[in-house]
């Protein structure tokens, strides 16, 4: 079988990221719709390779202080103490789930550039799933509820 085109590669890493997107913005809007609790960054469907890479960066500098990649952003810092939507535990989860979305937009790039790379989309697909999940069981045996 001949080896996928540049275009073929890029059409598979967009339909890996687009299936990814909606269950994450469905789940996060479901599990947190308070706008404005959580800094969230804009989650979108990259427009092209580059663009994957331009998002992914612009979620690391959402999830991280500038000065200190160790340290979590203010936002980020703030919101565990001030959220009373999420238990326990519920920010870092969804942080975890918005660093499993950017390793998918790392490896989509990867992929629509024809750069190898020993995790397949499908594997940080399933990575992302299961942060999801991890944020549904935290939900369900929680007395908190997301407003409606």
């Amino acid at each position: 079988m001949p080896p996928a085109s540049a275009e073929q590669r890029l059409a598979e890493a967009t339909t890996a990221l687009q299936q990814t997107l909606s269950g994450l913005q469905l789940s996060l809007g479901e599990d947190h719709p308070v706008p404005g609790c959580l800094p969230l960054p804009t989650l979108r469907l990259p427009t092209d390779a580059l663009d994957m890479t331009c998002h992914a960066q612009e979620i690391y500098a959402n999830l991280w202080n500038p000065s200190n990649s160790r340290v979590m952003a203010d936002g980020w810092v703030r919101a565990v103490d001030a959220c009373p939507h999420l238990p326990e535990g519920g920010v870092h989860v969804v942080r975890e789930i918005l660093a499993a979305w950017r390793s998918l937009l790392l490896r989509a790039d990867d992929h629509a550039n024809g750069r190898p790379n020993p995790i397949s989309l499908a594997d940080c697909h399933a990575t992302v799933l299961a942060r999801l999940t991890d944020l549904d069981r935290l939900m369900a045996h929680s007395d908190l509820r997301p407003p409606s």
